[in-house]
């Protein structure tokens, strides 16, 4: 590895074939860094990363491409020990890999569609962050985003599987930001908004009785309004939190649509000491109730 390659910032996106990943993808090849592009499809992905060689003018080994299956337990682990082939350190991770799960109410449900839910939206990129993080501390640190949004701050009903599952994952950035910020790794949550993407589409083929008329509806109008502007928004707000000076935000969970979080950087010692960006118990005192327990 040359020294110009080695000075060369490093992330790792899955998902990446395309829609928001490859948005992410693009986002960072773009900026300067070096990218491993993972998602299942290997045909998909090359011909995503040949793109995006073209348009961001760099070189084949700029982009590197790993096709996996993440939803299977080992496969975080050969994921990256095919990565280290390619690289001696890694700077930041991007889970972005996801599957919309089943739709519908709680009991038409199975319990094994669950599983697969879980499988892809909760333990692949807990997977990944296993692998991620002691590679990261041995080099100084590094950044994780996980992918969220979907009903993880409020409830989503005829989504509970995708819903919950997103929920675990932004509980969980919150512990591994707290438990790995002395390695200098920050892990924090995105939620990117809605998306002209594949995942918007199985919500349309669903329909408003399985979906809901008001879930049907609005990726309708997503679809409809179909503006790339929204991927580039939820790109530049994961490559800013994978970006980052010193101090650190970390285990936040950051609207890509609603947020400022160009600016977030100027209240990062306010958001750090208090519970802003975070998952918690409303209070009745939190919305101006006295509430005494009785005698």
């Amino acid at each position: 590895m040359s020294g110009e390659q080695s000075e060369m910032k490093t992330v790792c996106v899955t998902g990446a074939s395309r829609g928001l990943g490859r948005a992410i993808a693009e986002k960072f090849l773009s900026s300067g860094w070096k990218v491993a592009m993972v998602a299942r499809d290997e045909k998909k992905l090359e011909a995503a990363a040949d793109s995006l060689r073209r348009d961001c003018k760099r070189a084949r080994s700029d982009a590197v491409v790993l096709a996996f299956d993440l939803s299977g337990r080992d496969s975080a682990r050969r994921c990256f020990k095919e990565l280290k082939r390619h690289w001696d350190r890694l700077d930041a991770l991007v889970n972005n890999a996801g599957i919309q799960g089943p739709i519908g109410k709680f009991c038409d449900i199975e319990a094994e569609k669950w599983d697969v839910a879980f499988g892809t939206l909760l333990f692949a990129p807990l997977d990944m962050c296993r692998e991620a993080i002691p590679w990261m501390a041995g080099n100084g640190g590094g950044d994780i985003v996980n992918l969220s949004g979907g009903g993880a701050a409020s409830p989503r009903e005829n989504f509970s599987a995708y819903a919950a599952a997103k929920t675990a994952l932004v509980r969980v950035t919150e512990i591994l930001a707290l438990e790995y910020s002395a390695e200098n790794i920050s892990v924090n949550a995105v939620a990117p908004g809605a998306m002209p993407t594949d995942m918007l589409s199985s919500v349309i083929e669903a329909g408003p009785e399985a979906a809901g008329e008001r879930e049907y509806e609005a990726a309708r109008r997503v679809r409809a309004e179909s503006c790339p502007d929204i991927l580039r928004r939820a790109a530049g707000c994961v490559y800013a939190l994978c970006n980052q000076k010193s101090p650190k935000i970390t285990g936040r969970l950051i609207s890509a649509v609603w947020d400022p979080w160009e600016n977030l950087a100027a209240h990062s010692e306010t958001i750090t000491r208090g519970d802003i960006y975070t998952l918690r118990r409303v209070m009745p005192q939190d919305r101006g109730e006295r509430w005494e327990a009785e005698a």
